[in-house]
């Protein structure tokens, strides 16, 4: 039999400028022992949290409090971005990558020589 896992949620969030990566560390800290909070994560490049929390001991509205309560603030709007990102993109749509997988699968000679 297997071990009961209880159900988690995630979501996140855009913050108002945290300031420095110490500040955001002290703010993932503090989110971190909050109930029901299984992760936390605050990025001061990008401005965001992300949870990770189990739904039956917190609520969103209680998450977004708590934020409030530690002296950050959530934006509805993110600001529009004008940079482009900083991490290179795959020009390659997902969906060439699994049929060339599908492909490679189809071609795979090695298959009938194990049955035989």
């Amino acid at each position: 039999m297997h071990h009961y896992v209880r159900p988690i949620e995630m979501t996140v969030w855009q913050l108002a400028p945290v300031g420095s990566p110490g500040a955001a560390q002290a703010l993932r800290r503090q989110l971190a022992t909050e109930p029901g909070v299984a992760a936390c994560a605050v990025s001061p490049r990008t401005n965001c949290v992300a949870f990770v929390y189990h739904p039956g001991e917190v609520s969103l509205p209680g998450l977004y409090a708590a934020i409030g309560r530690y002296g950050a603030l959530v934006i509805d709007n993110p600001p529009a971005r004008t940079t482009p990102p900083a991490i290179r993109q795959c020009p390659v749509p997902g969906t060439y990558l699994d049929l060339l997988d599908q492909v490679k699968f189809a071609l795979n000679l090695r298959r009938f020589f194990v049955s035989a």
